[in-house]
Formats: C-alpha cells, structure tokens, sequence
C-alpha cells in the first residue's frame, strides 16, 4: 500500500528517486511540492523547523512552508492516536529521511533556538531590545515576548547564571530599552 520497503540506510536521494508513479499519486502534487521546499530548507538551514510566519528577509519559497510543517506534525497525532487524518507510513518515511522532527524544540533546546534567533536579530538591528506591541519590525512578536520573559525570570532571580552569562555578552539589555540596568541580588549581570 504504497510503503518503501528500503533498507533504512538508503540515502534521501535514494528514497526520493525509488518513488513509484503510484506512490507519488499516492502522496500528491502538492504534498511532494511542499516535501521538496522542506528538503531544499533542510539542506540549506539545518533543521526542518520552519517559521510559521516568515521574517522580513526570508525568502519568498518559504511562504507557507511553516504552516505545512505543522499541519504534518498534527495529522501525525491523529495519525498515531487512531489512523484518521492525511498522514501514511510513506510521508512518515519520507519525512523522517530528511530529519524531520515530531515535536518542537522544549527546554534547553528551545530556549538555544531563541537565543540564536536573538543573536540573529542583533545582527540585523544592532541591539536586543525586541519589540512586543506596537509597529514590530518583521514577524518578531514571539522573540519580543521571550525576551520580555528572560527579563522577567531575571528580576525573580529564576534565570540560571550560565544563561544570563550568555545573554549578557550579547549585549542584552536587562532593563527593557536602555532604562537602566537591572541587578540580581545585588550583582550587576556579566560576562564570563
């Protein structure tokens, strides 16, 4: 019923290319369309975590790649709770050749993810003051409100020291845009 029956060695390229036309009928048009766009970000990116909304500068292919991605993480559910939904063995296979994951980023992981995007910001902006409300640049909202949150888990004195270490040779900004700078139990924060 349209499976690959390859060993599990066999290279993406392999994968891909060993495509029956059934099994491509099978998958859709617009299904491989979009398995193409994640494999050719996945080559180029890393990672086969996209955006939901892509940022100012991102490129134009991406556009609706995030919400694909997501949408295959949750017709996986359906898929493993009961068989329902769009989801086949094969799309798992092909997905999972290409490292996709089935659950996002948590904990340490998701908290590197946004301080990489931070780190990326202050490359385009020259600080680490992210905006949350008003007229935010590109689609910053939810890297505005992790910075608010690392603000927050600083001042409760909640932040471990090897983050704020980390934060703090970024050049991020303790008190929210420039209004001075916030200690924690009496130490200013620094650099190691």
């Amino acid at each position: 019923r349209g499976e690959l029956l390859l060993p599990s060695t066999a290279s993406v390229e392999d994968l891909f290319l060993s495509l029956t036309d059934e099994q491509k009928k099978i998958l859709g048009d617009k299904w491989l369309d979009k398995f193409g766009k994640l494999r050719l970000y996945n080559m180029v990116n890393k990672t086969c975590d996209v955006r939901q909304k892509p940022r100012d500068g991102e490129q134009e292919q991406q556009k609706g790649l995030g919400q694909w991605v997501n949408k295959q993480r949750n017709e996986k559910k359906k898929f493993d709770k009961d068989g329902s939904g769009s989801m086949t063995e094969l799309r798992i296979e092909l997905l999972e050749s290409i490292g996709f994951t089935w659950a996002k980023a948590k904990g340490d992981d998701c908290w590197n993810e946004r301080f990489n995007d931070l780190a990326e910001y202050k490359k385009l902006h020259n600080h680490c003051d992210v905006k949350t409300k008003g007229d935010v640049q590109g689609n910053y909202r939810v890297l505005g409100r992790w910075v608010t949150t690392q603000r927050a888990l600083f001042k409760r004195d909640e932040l471990p020291d090897d983050k704020v270490a980390k934060l703090t040779a970024l050049g991020f900004r303790w008190k929210a845009f420039g209004k001075g700078e916030k200690t924690r139990k009496g130490r200013k924060p620094r650099a190691n």
